[in-house]
């Protein structure tokens, strides 16, 4: 059996991922030797930017919350949000993790 906590981490997780995945890409993007002398400008700039928004999103509110509204409309709400709820608890967790190890390492 799924529990809530085990399931919610491994969303917690898997965004986690995404986000440092994404991150990552978009950092070495930056630095390579094809896009050194790009600079986009008005309108390529920001359509660019909100395309990777909505991608991100939509990426990122699927991880979180497609199991729970797959239980949701198996009249499994209970079981939805305590999973949404330890979703978004280890997923501060980790944020806070990240962000004392960030402090730490650069202070």
């Amino acid at each position: 059996m799924k529990t809530p906590r085990a399931v919610g981490f491994l969303q917690a997780v898997g965004i986690a991922l995404y986000v440092s995945g994404f991150a990552s890409i978009i950092a070495f993007v930056e630095q390579s030797a094809f896009f050194k002398d790009f600079d986009p400008s008005f309108p390529l700039g920001p359509i660019m930017f909100l395309l990777a928004f909505i991608i991100s999103a939509t990426t990122c509110s699927l991880l979180m919350f497609g199991y729970p509204f797959y239980l949701f409309m198996h009249e499994k709400k209970k079981e939805a949000l305590h999973i949404v709820l330890w979703s978004v608890g280890w997923l501060a967790l980790i944020f806070l993790v990240v962000l004392v190890s960030t402090l730490l390492l650069f202070a």
